[in-house]
């Protein structure tokens, strides 16, 4: 079979298969044997450099703004070894990393890394393929339409269907190199702890390695889903966005000039996605818990989208946009997405991100504002004996419980006053030196590098925990 017949072969497969997904930031965290095997690039048998090649080397750009907060940058660096370094960007960059060959007029990336908007490194162990064309000119295009739903919704002038470009000035080449002089250079700067492995059945693109343990309720809802507007009165975008991972989890954010959102479980029941938010996020690091789960109920229409119709929750996070006909509140309509363009589907798992938060950021969620301020109020306690006295790597809060006034009485000739609130906290400590640590007199347990389920016995007076140091006893 010819060259050329082959490449229409390739160009037919990915069509079917629809080449718009074929980044996959859906994570299995990879076993210690994998990631040692993974962890550097092969060429010497993956291709040659011969003239063709070198004559390609080089930096290829397109930059292009499209609205007044968002543009579109391409950046595709081909190094004389044969390997290739290509980003993708509209709002959170998306990369890939391996081998290149050319087939005629055809440039073939094989995808052997990909990364995202976060620092983690997605290993593909059955790489796939990224086809892009070489023009006469000299111009590299990629024809692919990562971004072309966008275009529809926005009215866009651009073609994302062709996004040409262009050869770099040698200046501009040599600056990048100094940043990135081979792909070992970006893959060597993750941890063995950040790398997961990339292939995913829901694609077809690859059908081995993956851990999906998601009942078939869920799994043909798995993906990424989103609303997006920008405003007529003061140029705001506005995002939904739903992340449906395949072992049951969700992420779902509102972003409306600054993101918030939930993160928990969900269940499919006929056209009823039901989630189960069990904690809350903002714009900073700080995560919220709630003690009490709450539910949402969205709805999946005939055409496969998701609706939020939850019109009083949107109407207040919408506030003027919605009273102004800018957003129909009442009906919220997230489409499906690719995975690679929503940056917020990076893990394979919801969950995972709840992991990376300290515990020193986490707060509690429970309904009743006296206990939500004490426990906060008990994190800053914490913090302030990291740096005053014995440093703490981090810390958490892990239960409050407020005495019941029969219990209170009982303490009350120690002091108190009736408006007093009698409060036994329970907290975890990770010393510095767990070792030589302070921390372990009193109560706890060792648990690792933790000292885990210590008590203090507070009292909250007029806003404020009263009481130096960590009581066991009022």
């Amino acid at each position: 079979m010819g060259k050329g017949v082959k490449a229409l072969v390739i160009i037919l497969v990915i069509a079917v298969l629809g080449l718009s997904t074929y980044i996959v930031l859906d994570k299995t965290v990879l076993n210690k044997d994998t990631k040692k095997e993974s962890q550097n690039v092969t060429t010497d048998n993956t291709t040659t450099n011969n003239t063709e090649e070198s004559n390609l080397v080089g930096l290829y750009t397109c930059k292009n703004p499209l609205t007044e907060d968002i543009g579109i940058n391409y950046e595709l660096f081909l190094y004389q070894d044969g390997t290739y370094r290509y980003i993708r960007c509209l709002y959170a960059p998306v990369g890939a990393l391996g081998t290149y060959t050319i087939d005629g007029n055809k440039l073939v990336l094989n995808v052997q890394y990909e990364t995202g908007s976060d620092m983690s490194l997605g290993v593909y162990n059955n790489p796939i393929q990224i086809l892009l064309d070489i023009n006469t000119d000299g111009t590299i295009s990629d024809r692919i339409g990562m971004y072309s739903e966008f275009g529809k919704e926005h009215n866009v002038n651009f073609d994302f269907n062709n996004v040409v470009m262009t050869k770099a000035t040698a200046a501009e080449e040599t600056e990048y190199l100094n940043m990135y002089p081979s792909i070992q250079s970006v893959i060597s700067k993750y941890r063995e702890d950040d790398k997961y492995v990339a292939d995913d059945n829901s694609t077809g693109t690859n059908t081995t390695n993956t851990t999906s343990t998601t009942n078939t309720n869920n799994s043909d809802k798995v993906g990424a889903y989103r609303f997006e507007k920008i405003t007529s009165e003061e140029n705001i975008s506005v995002y939904y966005t739903l992340c449906l991972y395949k072992d049951g989890s969700y992420s779902y954010t509102k972003s409306i000039g600054f993101p918030r959102g939930t993160i928990g479980t969900y269940s499919v029941s006929g056209d009823t996605i039901i989630l189960t938010a069990k904690y809350h996020t903002g714009s900073d690091v700080s995560l919220g818990v709630y003690k009490n789960p709450k539910t949402i109920i969205l709805n999946i229409n005939s055409d496969g989208s998701i609706s939020d119709k939850n019109a009083t929750d949107n109407q207040d996070e919408l506030g003027v946009f919605a009273t102004n006909g800018d957003v129909d509140y009442t009906n919220i309509i997230m489409t499906k997405r690719p995975n690679s363009e929503i940056a917020e589907y990076t893990a394979e798992s919801a969950i995972d991100r709840i992991e990376q938060v300290p515990g020193q950021y986490q707060y509690i969620i429970s309904g009743d504002e006296t206990e939500d301020d004490i426990w906060s109020a008990f994190l800053y306690k914490l913090s302030q004996a990291s740096e005053n006295n014995e440093k703490l790597l981090d810390w958490r809060v892990d239960e409050v419980k407020i005495l019941s006034d029969s219990e209170k009485q009982t303490y009350m000739s120690h002091g108190y006053k009736s408006t007093d609130v009698l409060v036994l906290v329970t907290y975890s400590v990770k010393p510095e030196n767990i070792n030589n640590s302070k921390w372990i007199a009193g109560n706890g347990t060792i648990s690792g590098d933790w000292i885990i389920e210590k008590q203090a016995c507070e009292c909250y007076r007029d806003g404020k925990l009263i009481g130096e140091g960590f009581a066991t006893s009022w």
